[in-house]
């Protein structure tokens, strides 16, 4: 009941003197105010207010609410009515306070139950995390096909004939074909031209293109001449028609068609005639202007030709004689073989380093080398492999040079390995490919002994390895349950192996079970797993 008192109790106006009442919602109430029974409230007879003595009397009949007066001045929230009645504080302020106590408790008990469920959130979450990270440590790969070489890294001296071709005096190279081609003897493969006339030698080549094509044009054209009395053959049959159709004028739409037949073959045929006349026209026109730019870069100009035929470099150095001498001196040595005496040296297998320097759009001297032709012959390949284990090279075994950027590949035989005390170089025969070398000397390369295709795994996914290195296990997924099947080791390098479908011990009964194949499931790495553990699923 206390309780209800209080909330029922209504608030006074802070501030003003007066007898007005509001709720807690701010309303006015129309209300008698209680008062002391001491004291009498004053009537309420007139709206005069009583006098001011009369008041401060009454106010003085209760001296004991003075101290509580100054404490309302220090508390706008009490107030003394009529100088007796003392008010309370508003309920609505009141009861924040009595509230928050409880609040309090409130929020500490939110904080803790987000806590809890936190603390719960995180270990799901550990737990959640820590078994994909136990899962993922499981590395799984499908079994493919690869291919394993067995391979050194050298570097290989190309030994070829080479045919120097020299600049007839000073001037600006120019190519006319491209370098890597390969060209007839006495072929022009470029010029050589004073700088201050280049342009015109620009315009040369222009006209020599331009005859060109007007050339490959008459060759039509004159292809085109044999079927012109095959035209002229139906010309005159159509025309036989067409002439017994006249005196028989019933059909009119097969007579329009014959005169559409032949007007086409007439045209065709004055197409021909015409274009072969102008392309003679226009070619006589053209080979006087190359006469005429000709006369005058004679003595301005020179021509750069081939004494033999094969393949250009324009990549150019000063060892070109020494090439042809090493090759000579190699193929001397190879055709007496075996007998006594014969001896090859140590520096027909090799070159110094040099820069090869191209020449075209450079200005050359008299006298330089300034393009290299070599023949589509026979060239040999010298490999430095000291220290490497050379028995592998056995003669006429063919294997793979190519080059470290794969701009190179080659089959080359064996010839024999020639060792010059601690040196020791395979000697290699081959008469293919020159192209791809023609502007190289020493080039970076991989001698690609042996090779072995089949199916390809890392060499840490498999397991057991026998003593003499021919089997092991591998780890496959069956129906999701893990299987250690056994294999045959084919071949292996340092990282990778081949292995065999099966081993030498597969029944046909056990075949599906104790054997791989292409796209096969297997674990890389065998130790994070045991014999029938369920992975996945």
């Amino acid at each position: 009941m206390a309780e209800e008192n209080k909330r029922k109790r209504t608030l006074v106006k802070v501030g003003e003197k007066s007898n007005e009442r509001y709720d807690s919602y701010g309303h006015k109430i129309e209300r008698k105010p209680i008062v002391s029974p001491s004291v009498t409230p004053p009537k309420k007879e007139s709206p005069k207010r009583e006098p001011v003595k009369e008041r401060k009397a009454a106010c003085e009949t209760t001296p004991k609410q003075e101290p509580e007066r100054k404490k309302e001045k220090k508390t706008p929230a009490k107030k003394l009515y009529s100088g007796a009645v003392k008010e309370e504080i508003p309920s609505h302020e009141r009861r924040i306070q009595e509230r928050a106590p409880q609040r309090k408790k409130n929020i500490f008990k939110i904080l803790k139950i987000a806590m809890v469920l936190l603390l719960i959130a995180g270990t799901v979450c550990l737990f959640i995390f820590g078994i994909g990270e136990k899962k993922s440590d499981i590395e799984q790969a499908f079994l493919t096909t690869g291919t394993i070489e067995n391979l050194y890294n050298v570097k290989a001296h190309i030994i070829r004939d080479e045919h120097g071709i020299t600049a007839g005096f000073s001037g600006k190279m120019l190519s006319a074909v491209n370098d890597g081609d390969r060209v007839a003897a006495g072929a022009t493969i470029g010029y050589i031209v004073k700088p201050e006339y280049e342009q015109e030698l620009i315009k040369l080549r222009q006209v020599d293109d331009k005859i060109s094509a007007v050339q490959n044009a008459a060759s039509y054209v004159e292809s085109q001449h044999t079927e012109l009395g095959f035209m002229n053959e139906q010309i005159n049959n159509l025309t036989d028609k067409l002439a017994g159709m006249s005196a028989d004028s019933s059909d009119f739409s097969q007579y329009y068609s014959v005169i559409k037949e032949l007007d086409s073959l007439f045209d065709t045929k004055h197409e021909i005639i015409i274009n072969a006349d102008v392309s003679d026209d226009y070619l006589r026109e053209l080979q006087a202007e190359r006469k005429s730019i000709e006369s005058g870069l004679s003595s301005f100009m020179m021509e750069v030709k081939t004494s033999q035929a094969g393949v250009v470099s324009f990549y150019a150095d000063s060892q070109t004689q020494d090439a042809t001498g090493k090759t000579a001196q190699i193929s001397e040595y190879l055709r007496k073989k075996g007998e006594t005496g014969n001896y090859l040296p140590e520096v027909a297998l090799q070159y110094t380093q040099s820069n090869l320097y191209y020449s075209v759009g450079t200005d050359v001297t008299q006298g330089q080398t300034v393009a290299r032709v070599t023949p589509d012959v026979t060239y040999y390949i010298a490999a430095d492999v000291s220290g490497l284990d050379y028995s592998v090279f056995q003669t006429g075994k063919q294997i793979t040079v190519r080059s470290k950027n794969r701009d190179f590949s080659v089959e080359a035989a064996v010839e024999e390995v020639l060792k010059f005390g601690e040196k020791a170089y395979v000697l290699l025969e081959s008469s293919t490919g020159v192209a791809g070398a023609a502007s190289e000397r020493i080039i970076d390369s991989e001698l690609v002994i042996d090779q072995m295709s089949g199916l390809k795994v890392p060499k840490r996914a498999l397991s057991e390895w026998d003593s003499a290195g021919l089997t092991a296990r591998i780890a496959v997924l069956r129906s999701s349950y893990v299987s250690y099947v056994y294999v045959n080791i084919l071949a292996e390098d340092g990282e990778y192996a081949i292995i065999s479908p099966s081993n030498d011990f597969v029944t046909e009964q056990d075949e599906g079970v104790t054997s791989v194949r292409v796209n096969d499931i297997y674990v890389v790495n065998h130790e994070k797993v045991t014999e029938g553990q369920i992975i996945g699923g």
